[in-house]
């Protein structure tokens, strides 16, 4: 019945699967789902279940080394892995003293690991925790704190190593060396 069809393109709409134009040449456009769009379902039901963001972190912390490894097992790594990596730290590096584009600069090295991994479902999922992960982070971190605050700084200096370590071991295609560096790094 029209008042059915009504309410489930309403609720398409409301899930961001489509868009409805009006007018003349309106209609309904459909979009794939995202990952945002993942990440946003997920983050709902994280919070109905009283998860924290130490409970997100702590899955990151488990996930993310196991897409380093996919990462470094990839037999395409050279093409397919090694210049985002290398693109996110020449950004994190051209623009570290900038603290406010410092952080994010460093979660896009992150995002990379994971979104480059070769596994759907994987970087689906663990991309999605990775969204929500950097929503809470930049809402943590403001441009007050210094970079030249020897904590701070010394801080970013150390992650900037790691992120060039861990991309040498997936370079490498050493994928034991790479899960390591990657939960040795997420765990500091």
């Amino acid at each position: 019945s029209p008042p059915a069809l009504r309410e489930a393109i309403h609720l398409l709409e409301t899930d961001g699967l489509i868009s409805v134009r009006r007018g003349n040449v309106g209609g309904a456009v459909v979009h794939l789902p995202s990952a945002e769009r993942t990440a946003h379902m997920i983050s709902m039901v994280l919070q109905t279940r009283s998860a924290t963001p130490a409970d997100v972190s702590g899955a990151l912390l488990h996930l993310e080394p196991i897409c380093a490894g996919m990462c470094a097992a990839r037999e395409d790594r050279e093409t397919e892995v090694v210049p985002y990596l290398e693109a996110a730290i020449r950004t994190q590096s051209e623009e570290f003293d900038n603290l406010s584009r410092y952080v994010p600069n460093a979660r896009r090295f992150h995002e990379a690991v994971v979104s480059r991994c070769g596994n759907e479902p994987m970087i689906l999922v663990i991309g999605s925790l990775e969204l929500i992960w950097s929503a809470h982070e930049s809402s943590v971190w403001s441009d007050e704190a210094s970079p030249a605050d020897p904590m701070n700084y010394n801080t970013m200096r150390a992650a900037l190593r790691d992120h060039q370590r861990l991309l040498d071991a997936i370079r490498d295609g050493n994928e034991t060396r790479a899960v390591r560096l990657a939960q040795a790094h997420l765990a500091a």
